[in-house]
């Protein structure tokens, strides 16, 4: 979850900011580059590889899901009415929908 934030500044007009819930650092495997997207409350994070990790937007740290694509993967995936579109280097991939 991305806590809300409080800057302030100094006298000497360095600024500082304060997240209101601490922060933590937790790894998933892969190595990404593609930019996560928040939808329905979830986190979708797309490796390299085409494995997709699903996380619970909450402060709570919890993987939902892991889904393999077995295509490599360097695009941010996109979400377009109720699918989750993924584009590798040689395919255009459309999950659920209607």
């Amino acid at each position: 979850m991305i806590s809300p934030a409080e800057s302030r500044s100094d006298e000497e007009g360095s600024t500082t900011t304060e997240c209101s819930h601490p922060r933590r650092r937790e790894r998933i495997n892969g190595t990404f580059a593609a930019s996560p997207i928040l939808n329905q409350n979830r986190i979708f994070i797309t490796a390299e590889n085409g494995s997709t990790t699903v996380l619970s937007a909450s402060p709570k740290f919890e993987i939902l899901a892991e889904n393999p694509l077995d295509l490599p993967v360097q695009a941010s995936p996109a979400i377009y009415k109720n699918s989750f579109l993924i584009r590798s280097s040689s395919h255009l991939t459309r999950i659920g929908g209607d």
